[in-house]
């Protein structure tokens, strides 16, 4: 057991005591009926699953020898609990965080919300409940786990997730765990009830629940494995669509009174030889998919191969080429939020649980984490927060500098001398300025520079 990590280290961690108290505190710990009766609190026992990857300790390393650490137990049966409604607490957090940085957001920078899915790889188990037997499309192999669906906003500089779900083989022949026997009124029963669906029609849930909640939105993005016809209609009702499309001989589009592909399209559209000085963009045309709606399609030149390109599709025919591909490119950071949680914030690895609720819970708490290193990442890089306007007031106070005044000291005895035309007074002010001037390099050199205050863990 790591002896520096002490009941008393996690309560004097102010910077994740914070973040709870703004964000996850208990009102909406309460509302997502997250409660108990006795032993160690519920804020508590949040506030050290949301500090142990910064500590370097696990759940497992909790053996309760101590009389001032619960055991590992005590985690388990927390993160077990059915009748905690852990989408309710994510979504509240994540909803004031959104709320928060809205603020920092200009009306011309667009916000979108992401779909999109990655393996979550449970190798080494065998009697996970719900474990089943997937496949990853990147590598084009099968692995044993399941599939981490994500949905999040951005603005362009911060990521926030919103919801996200395990989803297991629809079925029962692929999945290697056994089923959990879970009441299905409860919150972990629906969980149960929704990891066997399609991720399409979770993936609609997930928009139109964040429709609900209110969150400030004005695109759906993700890419080509959700650029189907039928979800691009559902989800455009909602709110319009970019996203990428698959060159597929069945995915067809009506241009005037023909049936196009994709391949089709674009012949039609580069019609003649593009330089690379031209840019990457190949050309649009506004076509209507055939059970879906209309669309503008957006060719893009691979910027590594000249000859490859790709598309891309959006339900809002009045923006600009160059605003499709710069609301698309926002897509990247739902990318950078699973690498992040897999390798730096302990999602794989550092729950040895072997129910599916522990583990929804689980990945509810790797969010939240998430989330904190967020929020305190946008202090330290936005300048409009309060790190940067302190800085700005420190350039602000330093615009007049000792060195400012001897300047203009310098030019007010130019301006005096100048009017008393006469070459020797002239002489005598240049080698005045010569002294000062070299006076203000001495002091600017051994002059103290401010340091920015920066809004750091202890400060």
């Amino acid at each position: 057991m790591n002896q520096k990590l002490t009941i008393f280290s996690i309560k004097n961690s102010r910077w994740i005591t914070g973040w709870m108290n703004q964000f996850c505190n208990s009102t909406m710990i309460k509302a997502a009926n997250i409660r108990k009766t006795k032993g160690a609190s519920v804020s508590w026992l949040l506030n050290v699953l949301l500090a142990l990857p910064f500590c370097n300790v696990s759940i497992w390393e909790f053996t309760g020898s101590q009389a001032y650490r619960p055991c590992r137990d005590t985690f388990y049966r927390f993160l077990s609990n059915a009748s905690y409604n852990w989408r309710r607490l994510l979504t509240s957090a994540s909803g004031a965080l959104i709320e928060q940085l809205d603020r920092l957001t200009g009306t011309s920078n667009d916000r979108v919300l992401i779909i999109d899915d990655s393996p979550y790889k449970r190798s080494r188990s065998k009697a996970v409940e719900y474990l089943g037997r997937q496949y990853d499309h990147s590598s084009g192999t099968y692995y044993r786990g399941f599939r981490l669906l994500g949905a999040g906003w951005s603005d362009g500089h911060s990521f926030v997730p919103v919801e996200v779900e395990l989803l297991s083989n629809a079925t029962a022949d692929k999945r290697i765990g056994p089923d959990p026997d879970l009441d299905g009124r409860t919150h972990g029963g629906q969980r149960c009830k929704q990891a066997t669906r399609k991720a399409t029609e979770v993936a609609l849930e997930m928009i139109e629940r964040s429709q609900d909640a209110d969150l400030p939105a004005d695109y759906v993005v993700f890419d080509s494995w959700y650029g189907h016809a039928k979800l691009i209609s559902q989800i455009s009702e909602h709110l319009p669509v970019v996203c990428m499309v698959k060159n597929h001989p069945n995915y067809l589009y009506r241009y005037g009174k023909g049936i196009y592909t994709l391949q089709r399209l674009y012949q039609k559209v580069a019609t003649r030889k593009r330089s690379r000085s031209e840019g990457p963009i190949i050309g649009s045309i506004c076509a209507e998919m055939i059970g879906g709606v209309k669309v503008r399609v957006v060719f893009v030149r691979d910027k590594h191969n000249p000859d490859k390109w790709l598309a891309l599709v959006s339900t809002d025919l009045d923006i600009t080429p160059e605003r499709i591909c710069r609301i698309y490119a926002k897509r990247w950071a739902i990318e950078v939020f699973f690498k992040q949680i897999k390798q730096q914030l302990g999602l794989v690895g550092q729950l040895q649980a072997r129910s599916y609720t522990a583990c929804v819970a689980f990945a509810s708490i790797v969010c939240l984490r998430y989330m904190m290193l967020c929020y305190y990442q946008r202090q330290q890089a936005d300048g409009r927060t309060i790190p940067g306007l302190f800085y700005a007031t420190c350039q602000q106070l330093e615009s007049i500098s000792l060195q400012c005044c001897l300047r203009i000291i310098v030019l007010e005895i130019m301006m005096i001398l100048s009017r008393a035309r006469s070459p020797q007074a002239f002489e005598t002010a240049c080698s005045i300025c010569g002294v000062i001037e070299q006076f203000s390099k001495n002091v600017y050199n051994n002059s103290m520079t401010f340091k920015p205050l920066t809004n750091n863990c202890e400060s």
